[in-house]
């Protein structure tokens, strides 16, 4: 079948005549050169201007009716929107037909643009005569197109199942129950490690209460001295091979105070009461401390409890003790540039710490006093007992 086609020739014998306005509005709306309309049915978006209409068509595709040849009674919609201004931006199909140019509403507003053009068929207003055979059949084709889309506009479309994509195949079953299987295997070996811990949690927790109760009753049935004795210091001048440690007091005793002389320093050990923190070393070993200290390039301060763990209380006693044993020998004329201090919550026991005295032991306060004279100060505490010069 030969389609028909816009009449070029037509367009530019009539170009001129489209008002400048008209050619303007289709410049700055769509682009393209308007072209008068030919046999056929046009659909696109239409604006109206001095008694014409253009409407698009296609890309840069733009032809004109004319409003007068326009019979709009197959709408009431168009009916009431007769007027120019209120055509603009709406959709139509328009039929040239035989003597008849139809139109019908489309939408209000589209993208989508199409051109439906039937048989060739000279320009309704050529003045040409046409045969009675070519007007019937072109108005049963008008009458068919008109049906057509009448049909594609209202016709609903039902899905019949044909392209419907099963899910639940064999294969898809078979994946899923294999998936489930291997989540509940996964769940019970957690279960089972997880019942697991729990009973060793509990064994570790009776084995705490079991070694806590025999270091209670360790600590109660081990015998307690009535006394303590308090250490007289003396700092004899120690052997050139070894360095000698001076306990003061009884070694049945737990000893208050303990001072061990090496080649440039000495340490001075000052035991503490449970719980206690306030620095007050005996009178025997308290005037060499003092002498040591001042003379010393520098003094170390090193703060210990008896806790096997460490907490913030413990922590907090070491943090103490080393503290009061700083103001003491600042408060004594021991430059306070050169001392430092160190302390410990836990650990770094000198004595095991499951009985009474072991711990009494562990509960102490280590004063090293580096960059000294040991023999000379070995010397003078010969002289010196307790402080007091004879």
């Amino acid at each position: 079948m030969a389609v028909a086609r816009i009449s070029t020739e037509a367009s530019m014998r009539d170009e001129l005549r489209f008002p400048a306005p008209l050619r303007q509005g289709i410049q700055a709306r769509w682009g393209g050169q308007p072209q008068w309309a030919n046999f056929g049915r046009y659909v696109g978006p239409v604006f109206a201007m001095d008694g014409l209409l253009a409407q698009r068509i296609g890309e840069r595709v733009v032809v004109v009716h004319r409003l007068s040849q326009l019979d709009f009674g197959s709408s009431d919609c168009l009916k009431r929107r007769a007027a120019e201004q209120r055509l603009n931006d709406l959709v139509l199909s328009i039929y040239h037909v035989g003597d008849r140019s139809l139109v019908y509403l489309r939408s209000r507003r589209t993208k989508r643009l199409t051109r439906i053009v039937p048989a060739v068929s000279p320009h309704p207003h050529s003045g040409k005569a046409r045969a009675p055979a070519m007007r019937a059949g072109t108005s049963a084709l008008a009458v068919s197109l008109v049906l057509a889309a009448c049909a594609s506009n209202d016709a609903l479309v039902t899905p019949n199942g044909s392209r419907r994509v099963p899910v639940n195949t064999p294969e898809t079953l078979a994946s899923y129950h294999d998936l489930l299987a291997r989540q509940a295997a996964s769940q019970a070996q957690k279960s089972a490690l997880e019942l697991k811990v729990e009973r060793m949690d509990a064994e570790i927790s009776a084995l705490k209460a079991s070694l806590e109760a025999q270091r209670q009753n360790a600590a109660e049935s081990a015998p307690v001295s009535s006394t303590v004795a308090t250490p007289s210091l003396a700092l004899p001048r120690p052997p050139p091979e070894s360095p000698r440690v001076l306990p003061a007091g009884n070694h049945d005793e737990i000893a208050a105070a303990t001072a061990s002389l090496e080649a440039d320093r000495v340490i001075f050990r000052i035991h503490h009461a449970a719980g206690h923190t306030e620095f007050s070393p005996p009178t025997e070993i308290e005037a060499s401390l003092i002498k040591a200290a001042r003379s010393a390039k520098s003094v170390w301060i090193r703060a210990r409890t008896d806790a096997q763990v460490s907490d913030p209380l413990e922590a907090r006693i070491a943090l103490d003790r080393s503290l009061h044993a700083r103001s003491f020998l600042i408060t004594h004329g021991v430059a306070a540039q050169k001392i430092r201090t160190w302390y410990r919550s836990s650990g770094d026991f000198i004595a095991e710490d499951v009985s009474a005295e072991g711990r009494a032991l562990n509960r102490r306060v280590d004063i090293e006093v580096r960059g000294l004279d040991t023999m000379a100060l070995a010397a003078l505490a010969a002289t010196d007992q307790g402080g007091k010069r004879p």
